[in-house]
């Protein structure tokens, strides 16, 4: 006797494929194939909810990406499935897509919605910046602060170590644009005039950490061995020369599609990453603008004013509610 043929499922239903219009003239329409297949499935976040997304808040993305390499991660099964990360021009780009050379890399360029469109039909997630832009990004026009806590620390560890930023760069005279990582951590977006090349960023950045770090020591680590931090790792790394990272409001390919969000430093206070998604971040921008849009108009700093020996103030006195002298 056979065994019985096990009942098939019925093959998912993932729409017909549709036409994203992305100018009124119909220069750049974008065909999207499985716009109900769902990327994001505990929350119900299809192909064509994140295109939806990513066209919404683009009139504040595409400036961070102006002029800058750009890189990606693939998720074309949703953040459930398998993932590639991508940074020379996808197999059939469309002619309007325009690249331009960094390095050994053909990085396609992000410079209007339509390009946004086409990622996402391409089954990208995540859009990654990086620090500089052309004709040299290899001068950055922007260094990062980038706090990543290590379990057990949490979120509130990160808020103690932003405050902690915050002071430093106040007595430092330096303005900060904090946005959440989308993930667990928070960074911190600084102007600069391009006067020094990325190794030299790393480096100011890197000093200005290790003075965190003398004075918050059971708070903080500089320490890159994931089985020995403790605390806020303090990734001055990030400004290495040819490393991107998430652009503000791209979506991050975790569970609850949430977004990295620029934040006031009052709000810091009491805000968490999960707040931000791709469900509440549209909304926030018709409300509040972008906080972070201030950034273009300030005047970039040398990055030497990030270190504190360059600028006399090695020691930065202050309190904190951790271990150490504090700042």
């Amino acid at each position: 006797m056979n065994a019985a043929t096990p009942p098939q499922r019925p093959p998912a239903d993932y729409g017909d494929p549709v036409v994203l219009r992305t100018d009124p003239a119909g220069a750049r329409d974008v065909p999207l194939k499985h716009p109900r297949k769902l990327l994001f499935p505990g929350e119900g976040i299809a192909r064509a909810d994140l295109a939806a997304y990513y066209l919404e808040v683009a009139p504040v993305l595409l400036p961070y990406l102006h002029e800058r390499p750009c890189s990606f991660t693939r998720w074309p099964d949703g953040i459930a499935g398998r993932s590639f990360f991508q940074k020379n021009p996808i197999a059939g780009l469309p002619p309007w897509v325009p690249t331009r050379p960094f390095g050994n890399v053909n990085h396609m360029r992000v410079e209007e919605p339509a390009t946004l469109a086409y990622l996402v039909a391409a089954g990208v997630i995540e859009v990654h910046m990086a620090l500089g832009t052309w004709p040299d990004p290899g001068h950055p026009d922007i260094a990062v602060i980038d706090l990543d806590p290590t379990p057990p620390a949490g979120w509130d560890a990160v808020q103690r170590t932003g405050r902690m930023v915050k002071r430093a760069l106040d007595v430092l005279g330096v303005e900060g644009f904090p946005k959440t990582s989308g993930a667990t951590g928070l960074h911190v977006f600084i102007a600069l005039d391009r006067s020094l090349p990325a190794g030299g960023v790393r480096d100011a950045v890197r000093n200005l950490m290790r003075t965190l770090q003398r004075v918050a020591p059971a708070e903080v680590t500089l320490e890159y061995r994931v089985s020995r931090r403790r605390g806020v790792f303090l990734d001055y790394g990030q400004n290495a020369r040819g490393r991107t990272m998430a652009a503000p409001y791209s979506v991050r390919p975790r569970p609850g599609a949430p977004v990295s969000t620029p934040i006031t430093w009052d709000e810091l206070a009491h805000v968490t990453p999960a707040d931000f998604t791709v469900r509440t971040v549209p909304a926030r921008l018709g409300r509040l603008g972008d906080p972070m849009a201030e950034i273009f108009r300030v005047r970039g700093i040398r990055a030497t004013r990030l270190d504190p020996a360059t600028t006399k103030k090695p020691d930065m006195p202050a309190q904190t509610s951790g271990g150490g002298r504090g700042i």
